[in-house]
């Protein structure tokens, strides 16, 4: 006879069956529960790198015109980061950390502007500028456009001058909007003829990073922007003659320096790079250094990707060794003439042109500067100065070797509407013109300097002359 329990040990089997296969499916959907959970939060805590930066982007105008400014300065505060902006008026900054920013746009010709911004995170954030064009009368002129206190100033000099012919002139200052910056006086009058020295002060104790910001000096109508750039320091030096940095190199001012040591750098805080064409090689320098020199076989040159020059205003120095007749540098034009501001050398004369016009078409008819013959077998530093004159259309070209004046040169009803719109700066190689071309002077050239809106004077040129050789 069967046993009664086996009718009833099927159903603890198949009792127990089921509740380990319940227990086995409860326990797999947990871990995959868990599972879950975890690669859900390994995906929000991986968001790529994007997500937690931002950009801003923007284009800059012309108020009046609505045309794109090209080359205009953009500074974005804080970290003072900068760039340019494209032949579309068109500039980004990527990879931006959450927060305020401050951007500061400066072109020539313009006077400043600036936006403040709020960058957030994964987004792209549009800030377009609008620049107004300056309306400078002909009778203002400034001694600088950029104040570089470096990590040593406390304080630095501006000169207003009344040049023009129309009276008194009153002035203004206008938008300081940082607090460790002060002028004295902020207002006044300068008599025809005259100038009148304004003093430029920065309190240390605010600064703790390199500084750039910018201000206004309205004058007859017009306004003009002044750069003021700080690197972070003791200070405690003061200057009287608008920013040398020692008594001697003079770098007030200062867009464009040239070394040469190896490379084709730019020291300064202004224009790029040059760009080495056709291999000019490093030879030894004028104290010791090094210096580039060119050669007439291979076409060699320096290239600048913008003009240096494109205004009427400016100096330009450089040393020189091995000059012969041939080109020396120019700038490369947009204009109707294809080129201008162009030096060269004829007949053992150095001869300087502002106009393209006068290039193409009267080069042989140009008057060359006065000077004594220049020993090609040794090292000539070569200084012009330019001040232009709007309305006359007139230009006084100065000319000092080694760091004495020599001659002057006034070119009357130049054409500027040629060079204005100048796109890149060349020296040295060949160079084209109406009929014909001219050959490199194959010189060797060292410490190249450009002094943008800037007329050196006769004790300047000579400190510059006396600190390099």
């Amino acid at each position: 006879m069967p046993s009664p329990f086996c009718f009833i040990k099927p159903c603890f089997t198949n009792l127990a069956i089921y509740f380990c296969f319940n227990i086995f499916m409860k326990s797999l959907l947990c871990r995959f529960t868990i599972l879950t959970c975890v690669l859900f939060s390994l995906t929000q805590c991986a968001k790529p790198i994007y997500d937690l930066t931002g950009s801003i982007y923007g284009t800059i105008t012309d108020a009046k015109t609505g045309a794109p400014v090209r080359n205009a300065e953009i500074v974005l505060t804080p970290g003072n980061i900068s760039s340019v902006s494209g032949s579309a008026g068109n500039y980004e900054y990527l990879s931006l950390q959450p927060g305020q920013y401050k951007l500061s746009v400066i072109a020539y010709g313009y006077t400043y502007n600036t936006k403040q911004v709020n960058v957030v995170a994964g987004q792209q954030t549009i800030c377009d500028m609008l620049l107004y064009p300056e309306e400078m009368t002909s009778g203002v002129e400034f001694s600088a456009t950029t104040l570089n206190f470096g990590s040593q100033y406390d304080e630095l000099a501006l000169e207003i001058r009344n040049n023009g012919n129309a009276g008194d002139i009153s002035w203004t200052i206008t938008g300081i909007d940082v607090p460790w910056l002060s002028v004295s006086p902020s207002e006044g009058v300068v008599p025809m003829g005259n100038s009148q020295s304004v003093k430029v002060r920065i309190n240390r104790t605010s600064i703790t990073a390199d500084e750039v910001t910018f201000f206004n000096v309205n004058a007859a109508g017009g306004s003009q922007s002044i750069k003021v750039q700080v690197s972070a320091g003791q200070g405690g030096g003061g200057s009287d003659n608008g920013g040398s940095d020692s008594g001697e190199n003079v770098t007030n001012g200062l867009y464009a320096h040239y070394k040469f040591e190896g490379d084709c750098k730019n020291s300064a805080d202004g224009a790029p790079s040059a760009q080495p064409i056709n291999s000019p090689s490093y030879v030894d320098g004028v104290s010791g250094g090094k210096a580039l020199k060119f050669s007439v076989s291979d076409n060699s040159y320096i290239l600048v990707p913008e003009p240096l020059i494109d205004g009427g205003t400016y100096s330009i120095s450089f040393w020189v060794k091995g000059l012969s007749d041939g080109h020396i540098f120019h700038v490369v034009s947009s204009g109707q003439y294809g080129l201008g501001f162009v030096l060269t050398m004829r007949d053992g004369a150095l001869t300087f042109m502002s106009d393209g016009y006068e290039f193409v078409y009267q080069y042989n008819n140009v008057t060359s500067f006065a000077h004594p013959t220049i020993d090609s077998s040794k090292w000539t530093m070569v200084t012009l100065t330019s001040k232009y004159t709007s309305g006359v259309e007139k230009s006084e070209v100065k000319l000092y070797l080694n760091g004495e004046y020599v001659d002057v040169i006034n070119e009357e009803g130049v054409g500027y509407q040629n060079v204005n719109y100048g796109t890149k700066f060349v020296f040295g190689g060949e160079v084209e013109y109406y009929g014909g071309s001219m050959r490199s002077c194959g010189m060797s050239i060292d410490n190249l300097r450009v002094y943008d809106n800037r007329v050196l004077t006769a004790s300047e040129v000579e400190k510059i002359y006396n600190y390099e050789k």
